[in-house]
């Protein structure tokens, strides 16, 4: 019953009627409100229950403003204002009393505030939520302190007031403090919006500024090229002209000249044909006549006149350019530039880098910097030393094409307008040392392993050197090991077996590194080692290849002259071949480290070889064990496989393939490749040499 009467209320204050009975209500309102105001401020003391009577009847009639659910917000505005409420849906504004509000303020229970213009008190209406209506009654708070600090509140916008948890309002004193706090907060916040409008003049006169330069500089250099382009043509014009009347002046000279010449030629026939004429009597008489003429042809004929002073220089038509190359001849002179030491690893065998620096003051136009190689010791006094000489803008520059392992004095000049500095300081450069040499027949190769030898052109010079190497064939992305800080002349490198390297060397000092050397191809296919010259008989004979052993004297000997090779390593599969001609009885096979003190190929356990007697039968010895072999072709190369991995000794004939002799025995060591010529003859070694597959595989 209560909730339909409370919606026929709603309804009712929707339409005209019901909107001036909830003006006069509001009026009504209002009006009780002030008067309960003056009463409080003659009376602070009344009866409670006239207090809780007009708070009844004020609660009635807000109920009755407030009974529509539709509205969510009313406010209640002084007279220059109307009230505008706002529903759920959409948000309307209506005119409403003209009177006065004696209430300057109504605050929700949650304390929340709607913006309005100043002098406005907003509150909102919900379906659950009531506006309960402020009391301006206070017990310890006097009229005029209220309206002191009604009139302040008025000053802000939409501002509520601060309530405690029962719903009354705070005590004066606090409203007060309240208001000063928010007017202060307004007058910074006004404050700063005047800081920040002049910071934003600021920027726009810059900016106003900066453009009007902008386009100032924009059109006097406009203006300048104009100028520029102006005397440029003017000044080619006066040259054209200038040139154009001298051109004609020397025409008429040279047409002039010829016209003379001519006129002396005539005169001189004339005056030879008279001469044959005339006898000898009246020539005689008549050559002062005739020696006047000649006089008068030849000055007629040097009578070019020289250039006129006008035409001779241009100086008086270009006085800009006069006066540029006074302001030029004002110029100093710049001061000697102070040459760098060299830096380390700056230099190769054939080129140096050479830097400088100057004074900041000097106006510098280029350089000239002068490069001359150092008197060698076995050079001759009168021996003439080429100089080099670059000119650079920059303050650096490299010599190209030098001698390597070579001293060079450096030093350099500074050139301008006005002239040329004094020298710097000379300094000592010195290219890298000369790339060495990689020969293939100086490196040992043994199955997974490589001695890499090399020859310096100057070891003095060297002070270490650089190995790379890389796969022939390597794969994508597979790049060059190196091996740095080698002070020797050789180094032993761990390969792959059965396939192809490419090494290279440098040479490095102090200076910088020398070029790289050219490519050498080591091959792990094959066996390659050096003779032991050491080990070697005095009645042997080595060759400086290495490679061939001779025996050429017929002398009575003590014990069989033999040389050893280096020591194969106990891995893997190690092959060569061996030529021998002239010599009708010799020995080839191995022998162990120990059997290397003893001097010979014996016939005791720690050798393993063949013996050549007789064309067609061969002996081998091993273990202690001797074997004949009768063979129907004598082989004229022999090859000798050593396989660690089956543990056998080969030997064959190395045209055909015949197999001649095998050994099995445990070699667990490494040993020595072993050679010996029982008479005089020659024995060739052929290494590096792949084994027959047929062999290889058996």
């Amino acid at each position: 019953m209560a909730s339909r009467d409370s919606n026929h209320a709603g309804e009712s204050f929707l339409g005209s009627d019901g909107d001036e009975e909830a003006t006069r209500e509001l009026e009504t309102e209002e009006e009780s409100e002030g008067e309960e105001d003056e009463t409080a401020a003659e009376s602070e003391e009344e009866p409670d229950s006239r207090l809780s009577d007009q708070d009844e009847e004020g609660k009635i009639k807000q109920e009755y403003i407030i009974s529509d659910p539709s509205f969510s917000m009313v406010t209640v505005q002084r007279e220059d204002s109307g009230i505008t409420w706002e529903t759920n849906s959409s948000r309307s504004s209506t005119p409403w009393a003209s009177e006065e509000s004696q209430t300057s303020g109504v605050c929700s229970r949650e304390g929340s505030t709607v913006n309005s213009p100043p002098g406005n008190v907003s509150f909102i209406v919900d379906e659950v939520k009531k506006v309960r209506k402020r009391t301006h009654k206070s017990k310890h708070g006097s009229p005029s302190l209220r309206r002191k600090g009604n009139r302040k509140r008025n000053s802000f916008e939409s501002q509520d007031v601060p309530t405690n948890k029962k719903g009354s309002p705070l005590t004066s004193a606090s409203q007060v403090q309240l208001a000063e706090f928010l007017e202060n907060l307004q007058e910074k916040s006004l404050r700063i919006e005047a800081f920040v409008s002049e910071i934003e003049s600021f920027f726009n006169t810059i900016e106003e500024n900066c453009s009007k330069n902008e386009k100032r500089l924009e059109e006097q250099n406009e203006e300048m090229m104009k100028k520029v382009l102006a005397q440029y043509d003017e000044k080619a014009q006066s040259f054209e002209e200038v040139k154009k009347k001298k051109m004609e002046f020397l025409h008429e000279q040279m047409v002039h000249f010829l016209q003379s010449m001519d006129t002396a030629k005539d005169t001189l026939e004339t005056i030879v044909r008279e001469a044959e004429e005339l006898d000898e009597a009246v020539f005689l008489t008549s050559f002062e006549e005739i020696n006047e003429r000649l006089l008068s042809a030849m000055e007629s004929t040097a009578s070019l006149e020289k250039m006129p002073a006008a035409f001779s220089l241009f100086e008086h038509y270009d006085d800009s350019s006069a006066r540029s190359d006074q302001m030029l001849k004002q110029v100093a002179v710049p001061q000697p530039p102070r040459l760098e030491p060299q830096e380390p690893n700056s230099a190769t065998s054939t080129t140096i880098a050479v830097y400088w620096s100057m004074n900041k003051e000097d106006v510098i136009d280029s350089f000239q910097v002068y490069c001359m190689e150092e008197p060698q010791d076995d050079q001759e006094v009168n021996e003439l030393v080429e100089e080099y000489r670059l000119t650079v803008k920059e303050s650096y520059c490299i010599f190209e094409d030098l001698e390597p392992d070579r001293c060079y004095q450096v030093w350099v000049m500074a050139v301008n307008f006005t002239g040329c500095s004094l020298p710097s300081e000379r300094a000592i450069f010195r290219t890298a040392p000369s790339t060495p040499v990689i020969r293939a027949e100086d490196c040992t190769v043994c199955w997974n392993t490589a001695t890499i030898r090399w020859r310096p052109t100057t070891p003095e010079a060297t002070e270490t050197y650089t190995l790379e190497y890389c796969r022939q064939h390597s794969p994508e992305g597979e790049g060059l090991r190196s091996f740095s800080g080698i002070k020797g002349l050789q180094l032993k490198v761990n390969l792959q077996p059965n396939d192809n390297y490419f090494f290279y060397v440098r040479a490095i000092n102090a200076f910088g590194t020398s070029e790289q050397s050219e490519a050498a191809l080591i091959s792990t296919r094959g066996t390659r080692f050096l003779l032991l010259r050491e080990t070697a008989h005095p009645a042997l004979h080595i060759s400086s290849s290495g490679t061939v052993i001779s025996f050429g004297e017929r002398r009575r000997l003590t014990e069989i002259p033999s040389v050893l090779g280096e020591e194969l390593p106990s891995c893997g599969q190690h092959y060569w071949e061996t030529t021998v001609t002239d010599c009708p009885a010799y020995r080839l096979g191995i022998c162990s480290s120990s059997a290397v003190q003893a001097g010979a190929l014996g016939q005791g356990e720690t050798s393993w070889y063949m013996h050549c007697s007789e064309p067609q039968r061969y002996t081998f010895f091993y273990s202690g064990i001797v074997s004949d072999v009768h063979v129907t072709e004598r082989p004229a190369r022999v090859g000798i496989l050593l396989d660690y991995n089956n543990q056998r000794l080969i030997f064959i004939n190395a045209e055909s393939e015949q197999l001649l002799f095998i050994i099995r025995h445990r070699f667990n060591e490494g040993v020595h490749p072993a050679f010996a010529l029982e008479k005089p003859g020659k024995c060739t070694l052929h290494l590096g040499i792949e084994p027959p597959d047929s062999v290889r595989h058996k």
